[in-house]
């Protein structure tokens, strides 16, 4: 519950520090005296948009704080707390927004600075606004399902639903995304593959052409490679007065002298590694024709093969094996990429098919939910808008399944909705012998204030502790019904703290704290007063509620509303 309001500077306040109390808060006033401004403050600090114009004095920043009691009772309340790691060591809540005189807002909760994403989330938990514009929510068929999911409790097993799809449409964005670039690419790919085919079925070898070069190039000239082996050794070695027997002859001649003279001795040793030379020389030489033979046959494979690599070479635009093999690994890694992309899609469907299966059954008990909720709801609004005046009147709520999946019990995609497989109808008739209709059809302006205020108590009996705002719900509303509608208010009131700003007399007095807001323009600025009313000063204000004066015949009249109402209330304190 609020605890506490400060402001200032705020639209017609200087400074306001008001408290409110559990139960029935009650604001009343002339019109044009700024009802409306208590309700805006509060709106405004838990995070509704800036206007421009809220500054009483231009020149100088606004402040707004309000301050709210802890629930600890409720679970999703101290879940945001634990998330946001707030200090709430006093129970309390603070809600800060200052607004510097540049427009410039900031919002804090308990001194931490937080975003207006945070603060609407705790604004959902802590308070329910209502005011006359809320009431045509109540036509449209999206918050007539939003009632009856809240009151069935539904609104985890909705968001289960709604998780569960989420996931299924981001499932969907990922194929069309991953289809649409597997077709964008599958020519290429086609062509890689290809490629990769005929590169493989070659068998490239790393340098291969290089030695295919060589060996060609030997092949080619064998014939003449051996002929010039055969004439060496033939020359040095072989023939009759050989190179090789002249070099012996000479390195014996010398060899008699070496020790005599050192010159000698050189030229006889130089002599001596002359014939081994030679003799090393001859035996390499004879080895040529082991390793070099005219080979037609070799020549040819050599000379196709050497031509088909320089081919793919040419084809490819690169000047070694090395840069095909490295092509190869390129354009393998791409066609690798897109079978991995066509196995993902794969997976995808096949876990977008588990999801809608599982879619389906979550939707079809929340269906069922629906249903039993349907017929408890219905039955307890009709209840409460008959006491509003209207004893003759009927409420059904119908239940509507989509009609391909009702038929063919299938899920398909034009079925998806995040609230779910149903829609839903709410009809109404006010009188006796009527057929009801659709509510947007059937009824009228005041008719649409009951009902909206029964679906709020009835409502207001599922919720966790709140602060419920009413902003004149009771426009259109008088005589016996107001009496009516007092007792629904202060009823609400024994759970859920009630902030109503109200214009009739009997929801006055039915208040435990009665603020008055009122305009004074005896000064050079107009600015707004409020108080809290109690004793003599509240007489005085009921009484001009019911007559517009305080005569003695209305203040006589306002003091008996006072007691009958607190004894009134008294006995609904010692029934609960």
């Amino acid at each position: 519950m609020i605890k506490k309001l400060i402001l200032e500077n705020f639209i017609l306040i200087e400074k306001l520090e008001l408290e409110f109390q559990k139960g029935l808060n009650v604001i009343t006033g002339e019109t044009g005296a700024g009802k409306s401004i208590l309700i805006g403050a509060i709106d405004l600090v838990l995070g509704s948009s800036v206007r421009s114009d809220i500054a009483y004095q231009k020149e100088l920043p606004v402040y707004i704080q309000a301050d709210f009691s802890l629930e600890k009772m409720n679970p999703q309340l101290m879940n945001l707390i634990e998330d946001l790691e707030l200090d709430v060591s006093d129970n309390e809540l603070f809600f800060v927004k200052r607004i510097t005189a540049q427009g410039k807002a900031t919002s804090y909760i308990n001194g931490l600075r937080v975003t207006n994403s945070v603060i609407s989330k705790f604004r959902d938990i802590l308070v329910d606004f209502h005011n006359q514009n809320d009431q045509q929510q109540l036509l449209k068929p999206e918050y007539q399902l939003d009632i009856l999911d809240s009151y069935g409790g539904l609104i985890s097993m909705r968001t289960e639903y709604n998780n569960i799809l989420e996931t299924i449409r981001a499932i969907e964005k990922e194929i069309t995304l991953l289809t649409a670039e597997d077709k964008a690419n599958r020519e290429k790919a086609e062509l890689y593959q290809y490629q990769i085919n005929e590169i493989e079925t070659m068998q490239l070898q790393d340098g291969e052409d290089e030695a295919l070069e060589k060996e060609l190039e030997l092949l080619n000239h064998a014939e003449e490679i051996l002929e010039y082996s055969s004439q060496l050794v033939n020359e040095v070695y072989d023939s009759e007065s050989s190179i090789y027997d002249k070099l012996r002859k000479y390195t014996r001649g010398f060899g008699r002298f070496a020790e005599d003279n050192p010159s000698i001795m050189d030229v006889h040793k130089l002599l001596e590694e002359c014939v081994i030379l030679l003799d090393d020389l001859t035996s390499s030489v004879r080895m040529i024709p082991q390793e070099i033979a005219r080979n037609p046959k070799r020549q040819t494979v050599v000379e196709t093969r050497l031509n088909t690599i320089n081919d793919l070479k040419s084809k490819y635009k690169v000047n070694t094996i090395r840069n095909i093999l490295d092509y190869y690994q390129q354009i393998s890694q791409e066609v690798s990429f897109r079978e991995e992309n066509n196995a993902r899609i794969s997976a995808l469907k096949n876990n977008k098919d588990r999801l809608e299966k599982e879619l389906k059954t979550v939707g079809e008990k929340l269906s069922v939910s629906r249903q039993k909720a349907s017929n408890s709801l219905s039955s307890e609004l009709e209840g409460q808008i008959r006491k509003l005046a209207m004893p003759a009147s009927v409420f059904q709520i119908i239940i509507d399944k989509k009609a391909n999946i009702q038929s063919t019990n299938q899920l398909e995609e034009n079925d998806y909705s995040r609230n779910g497989f149903d829609s839903v109808r709410y009809l109404f008739s006010s009188n006796k012998g009527i057929d009801p209709k659709l509510l947007k059809e059937a009824v009228s302006g005041g008719e649409l204030s009951r009902v909206m205020l029964a679906v709020k108590r009835v409502l207001s009996g599922y919720l966790q502790n709140r602060l419920i705002i009413f902003d004149e719900i009771d426009a259109g509303i008088g005589g016996k019904t107001a009496d009516i509608l007092s007792d629904i208010i202060h009823e609400m009131s024994l759970k859920h703290q009630i902030m109503c700003i109200t214009h009739l007399s009997q929801i006055a007095s039915a208040g435990e704290n009665h603020i008055l807001i009122h305009k004074d323009s005896s000064g050079a600025k107009t600015r707004t007063e409020i108080y809290s009313l109690n004793g003599e000063a509240r007489i005085n204000e009921i009484a001009r509620m019911l007559s517009g004066s305080d005569s003695n015949i209305a203040l006589r009249h306002a003091e008996e509303l006072l007691k009958r109402k607190e004894w009134s209330q008294d006995g609904n304190k010692q029934k609960t």
